[in-house]
This record gives C-alpha cells, structure tokens and sequence, in this order.
C-alpha cells in the first residue's frame, strides 16, 4: 500500500480509507461503532460549547475508551486488506475541544501515531478531503488571484440523523479556524425530509440569515468589506442515510443557488472526514515538514492568550503547546 491509511472516527460509524500512487482515493472500512463510544459521543455532544462547560469524564476511562475504538476501526481495516497497515492521520469529531488533547495523547500511546498534528478536527478533515489547502484546491477562474495564506474560507455542512451543524471556516495551508458554529436540531433526518416545502423554506430563511450574520460579523472583526467574496467552496459530510443526504444536496442548491459553482459534493458525504484523513497522512508521508509551521508563522496578537489561542487553533493540524 503506498500511503498510510487514514481514519475518521464518528458518532455511528468508523471509516478508513487510502490514496493509490495514481492519486486515487480508496474507501475500506465502514464500521459500527462498539456502544460505549456511541454513548460517550452522546453524552459529551451538546449545543453548548464544552470549551465553556467541559463534561465530567474520568480521562483513563476516555483514554481507554478511545483506544478500544481506535482499535476496532484498524482491526476491521486489516481484516478487509487482509494485511498490516500504518495509520497516519485521525480525524476525530470537531465537538471534542477540551478533549482533544487527550484523544491525541491516546492514540501517540496506542503507536497509531506520533505526532499530535496526525489527529485532525473533522472540519479540517472535511476541507482536505476536497483539496481545500492551496490555491490549486480552490479551483479559482483563471483571471482570479490567490494567496493561500489570505482570507479564504470555507461553508461547512454537516448532516446528521439527530441535527444540521454548519460552519464558516477559514483555511489555509496550515490554517483551519471555524467561525459561527451553528447547530439546528429542526434540521436532522430524522425529524422528517428536508424536501417537504415548509421545511426547505425554513432552511432557506436560516441559512439566508446564516450567511448575514456571517458577514457582518466577520467584514467588521476582519476589516474587510463583502467577506463572502472570499467563500471558495461549500462542503457536504456527516452520517445521514445515502437518501437524506441526496435531498440535502438539493435542498442545499435551492437554498444557495447563488453558490452553487463552489459546491464541493462529488465524494461520498460518508467518507469525507476519512478521504480528509488520508489526504493528511499523504501530506505526512510525502512532506513530514507539512505538520510543522513556517518558521516566520505567528499566531495572530488576538489569540495570545492561551485559552483563546486554543479556541482559534481548534480544529487545526497544528497543536500548540
């Protein structure tokens, strides 16, 4: 196998996938999840920030926990290719901020990884999937200029039985900060299909509004006029069944018709976190300097503060310390 596998590890489900030396992406693995890891993700989920209310958990248990899972989505991926096989990147679920340290730290002592960065946030996974780290990613008409360390951003959905979580993320090579994290519970498969009329107008009316408040908030932190100018892609992914993400797609382009050029849906939704994964253990193989900044890379005055400097580095590959 030429490239080290990479994982996505989810609410349900854990998938793993690859790239062939003629860059094409490979699927493997698409597990259940055991149910203390269902649970856990459950109970440590909410539409509270757990930076500000971090849940109550025993971290030998959760190290432990985390292991098992880890595990059980390497042993299914070898069972398959009927071999050993390295993982180099995890992308673990974008909700766990005062628990990713802890997640890194379990797998660099289950010898899945070594290095921190290895382990990604599911935005960031969810933005490599799709190439979404250089100019090249961005697919720009050939008369529009790009800087990859300028302002570019990224929508994110993500679309689960239980709800519809949205981000503004601004990317670069080594940047993944998300912006505006929303949750609609009214929005997840299971309260119904996105496609009957008042609920897809609904949709429309947020995400209208969605994108406005993104605007005025961004234009007046970043002193930059009609920010959304700067949108290069939208981005589908998540655990709904293969029929609600389908109508989400067309609910989607309804809503957004105006971007629907940087609609970004051509992957399976259900491997997207893992295609981005395996995108990072390919950077790791081919370009171990990719984990680590440029030397002259600062973090911005704002986010000097170590806890906002966590906040800002969140879901990013690169883990300050």
């Amino acid at each position: 196998m030429p490239y080290p596998v990479g994982i996505s590890i989810g609410h349900t489900y854990l998938t793993s996938a690859y790239y062939t030396d003629a860059d094409e992406l490979i699927p493997i693995a698409r597990i259940v999840a055991n149910n203390e890891w269902q649970t856990f993700f459950s109970q440590t989920w909410g539409t509270d920030d757990d930076r500000l209310n971090p849940p109550s958990v025993n971290k030998s248990e959760v190290v432990s926990l985390f292991r098992a899972t880890l595990q059980q989505i390497k042993n299914a991926t070898e069972e398959i290719l009927n071999k050993t096989v390295d993982i180099n990147s995890i992308a673990i679920p974008a909700h766990f901020h005062s628990l990713s340290r802890t997640l890194r730290q379990a797998a660099v002592e289950e010898g899945l990884i070594t290095v921190y960065q290895q382990a990604i946030h599911s935005l960031d996974a969810d933005r490599l999937a799709y190439d979404l780290d250089s100019c090249s990613g961005f697919k720009l008409p050939p008369n529009e200029t790009c800087d990859v360390e300028d302002l570019n951003l990224v929508l994110v959905f993500n679309y689960e039985p239980e709800r519809l979580s949205v981000a503004m993320v601004e990317v670069g090579l080594y940047i993944c900060s998300p912006h505006n994290f929303e949750h609609y519970l009214q929005f997840g498969e299971m309260n119904g299909s996105i496609l009957d009329p008042a609920r897809q107008q609904e949709l429309s009316r947020i995400l209208k509004h969605y994108l406005e408040v993104v605007s005025k908030e961004r234009e007046k932190q970043w002193h930059t006029p009609d920010v959304l100018q700067y949108l290069r892609a939208v981005v589908l992914s998540g655990e709904a069944s293969d029929a609600g993400m389908q109508e989400m797609r067309f609910a989607l382009v309804t809503a957004l018709p105006e971007y629907q050029d940087k609609f970004r849906m051509s992957l399976d939704p259900h491997f997207v976190g893992t295609f981005g994964a395996a995108q990072m253990a390919r950077h790791v193989v081919q370009n171990p300097e990719f984990m680590r900044p440029q030397q002259d890379f600062v973090v911005p005055d704002e986010y000097v503060h170590e806890e906002l400097r966590a906040v800002f580095w969140s879901c990013c590959s690169i883990e300050i310390s």
